[in-house]
């Protein structure tokens, strides 16, 4: 997960970013707001962002880390937003991958969250892990 950080700080821009996996969450309305990118057979992809895909094509480093993750199925997609004044990456984890993660998440998605500012965990659930490397545990509905 390291060498995911390293190599998506390489090549993005502070911006808000929407890594999908899929046609159809890229296709969908989910992450209105967002630099919308679709990562799918080993290409980038995403309209009026040309000069970012052929960054992001070129980066094999990175492709071979995401082809890791996507064939492992732990993580649902990546974004990258602005949080006040942090620039946070977010992986929303898979709830069978963290089945010792209990209490009111009700299954609910839970993640790792970088940031390369330190004190995410003063916001509420992120639990510092190692490092910039933090779980957001999500509180599910109340």
């Amino acid at each position: 997960m390291e060498r995911l950080a390293e190599e998506l700080l390489k090549s993005l821009e502070k911006k808000d970013y929407l890594i999908l996996f899929d046609e159809e969450s890229y296709s969908s309305n989910y992450g209105k707001g967002f630099i919308k990118l679709l990562y799918l057979d080993d290409t980038f992809q995403a309209e009026g962002n040309e000069d970012l895909v052929a960054i992001l094509n070129e980066n094999t480093a990175l492709k071979k880390i995401l082809n890791s993750i996507i064939e492992d199925g732990v993580i649902f997609h990546i974004s990258a937003r602005t949080s006040g004044d942090m620039w946070v990456l977010e992986l929303p984890i898979d709830p069978k991958f963290t089945p010792f993660i209990t209490g009111s998440n009700n299954g609910f998605v839970n993640a790792f969250h970088y940031c390369e500012e330190e004190g995410l965990d003063r916001y509420a659930y992120n639990k510092r892990v190692e490092g910039n490397w933090y779980l957001w545990i999500s509180p599910g509905p109340g």
